[in-house]
């Protein structure tokens, strides 16, 4: 199935993205690269076959993902994250709302020998904006940075849709060009200005990756 994003590069163009610095810039036009769903369409219509499956057995990467981190003995990681990686759905609101976030991704489980089966890595930069009725996710900074669109899907779960970039790459490849690089995530409430995204088995190895997003003012 081929994704139905858009290009929205006009909006660039017009300079409505409103970047307030370079890394900010960077990541609208990245953004821009990808395109956005359309608003208020059913997500499933628009995600790779491959990602449908993906996120319907999330329940199953949860369980696999929480026995390798504790198996490893990294348990107490685990429960000090509390609400963050509790397997059950999070609570009604799960489309953030528009703003800057401080994010921090954890990875959970391994596919890969010799790798730590829990990794906390540094926060981040990230923020949600609405162009043409979209809502749309930027990682701003970092060596890997996601983009995407955030589509509705039950009142406690959002769906994003979108891809990665590596390095100092200037754009984004399209959704659905290149597997690996192709992500999908639950969006889920986890407190008052506080989501999570959890993506399950991504092409890094981990069986699920959680990242955090905490509303900044």
């Amino acid at each position: 199935m081929i994704s139905t994003f858009r290009p929205f590069a006009a909006l660039v163009a017009l300079g409505l993205l409103g970047a307030a610095d370079d890394a900010a810039a960077q990541a609208g036009e990245s953004a821009a690269a990808i395109g956005r769903a359309v608003p208020g369409a059913d997500w499933r219509r628009q995600a790779q076959p491959r990602d449908v499956v993906r996120l319907d057995a999330l329940g199953d990467a949860w369980a696999e993902a929480l026995e390798s981190v504790r198996g490893g003995g990294h348990a107490p990681s685990v429960a000090a994250a509390g609400a963050l990686l509790d397997s059950r759905p999070g609570g009604e609101g799960a489309q953030p709302t528009a703003g800057n976030y401080r994010c921090r991704s954890l990875r959970l489980g391994t596919t890969v020998p010799d790798t730590p089966a829990f990794i906390a890595y540094p926060p981040f930069r990230c923020r949600v904006r609405i162009e043409g009725g979209a809502t749309i996710f930027e990682k701003i900074n970092g060596s890997q940075r996601t983009a995407g669109v955030i589509l509705p899907g039950t009142p406690t779960r959002s769906v994003l849709i979108g891809t990665e970039a590596l390095g100092n790459e200037a754009g984004f490849p399209a959704y659905g060009a290149d597997a690996a690089r192709d992500r999908i995530a639950a969006v889920e409430r986890v407190g008052p200005d506080r989501w999570r995204l959890v993506f399950p088995h991504p092409s890094n190895g981990a069986i699920l990756e959680v990242m955090e997003l905490v509303a900044t003012r």
